[in-house]
């Protein structure tokens, strides 16, 4: 297959798809958009989840009366904005350079898909491990809820069995997060680059260039 036929096919020109590689680059087209949609997404949702986060906990800030709570809030601001400098770094390479040789903007979109999967697969170190450590500063933090005159007090946990037992499910929840990540990028993501690397491979030089 030349590169001006892998160009045709992604373009949108499938009239003349005779083979098999032809027909996997069509797929991997198809593939690569619905793939490119839930990432936008995704990352759509969790920066504007990061941003109402980072105000929520820019108030609590200022209003919880503990000094170690505020310290924890402070962690999460931070961490928020973290999280949204991963998902925009890991988003660069989300065009290709349209001016490369085909060759060159598989080699592109492989980088990408890397990049995506890297992020699921380190999921536990930069938006598991930090938000947990952040909640467990948060709840050891509270002090006794019966001295603040707030109408928050009353749902905040007393005694140092409520507070563990929140944190353990917390720990779960976070596990499964950090388990869901991971299978993701475990499941999804090798078939896509594995394609990439077929298609590239199958790709000719044409001797007229």
């Amino acid at each position: 297959m030349t590169e001006d036929e892998l160009k045709k096919i992604w373009a949108g020109n499938q009239d003349t798809v005779q083979l098999n590689l032809e027909q996997l680059a069509i797929e991997l087209k198809h593939t690569m958009a619905v793939t490119e949609r839930r990432i936008r997404s995704r990352d759509r949702r969790e920066i504007a989840a990061s941003c109402f986060g980072m105000v929520g906990f820019t108030a609590m800030l200022f209003y919880f009366p503990w000094p170690i709570t505020k310290v924890a809030c402070a962690i999460a601001i931070a961490w928020f904005g973290y999280v949204i400098y991963r998902l925009r770094r890991a988003s660069r390479l989300r065009e290709p350079d349209v001016s490369l040789p085909m060759r060159d903007q598989l080699q592109q979109r492989k980088a990408y898909l890397q990049t995506q999967a890297h992020l699921l697969h380190s999921a536990l170190y930069w938006y598991v491990l930090p938000p947990f450590v952040m909640n467990v500063i948060f709840f050891a933090g509270i002090g006794d809820p019966s001295t603040w005159d707030s109408p928050v007090a009353s749902v905040l946990p007393e005694t140092l069995g409520s507070k563990i037992f929140i944190l353990s499910c917390l720990a779960v929840f976070y596990g499964y997060l950090a388990w869901m990540n991971r299978k993701a990028a475990k499941t999804y993501y090798p078939p896509l680059i594995a394609d990439l690397d077929r298609v590239a491979q199958g790709l000719q030089e044409d001797p007229g260039k």
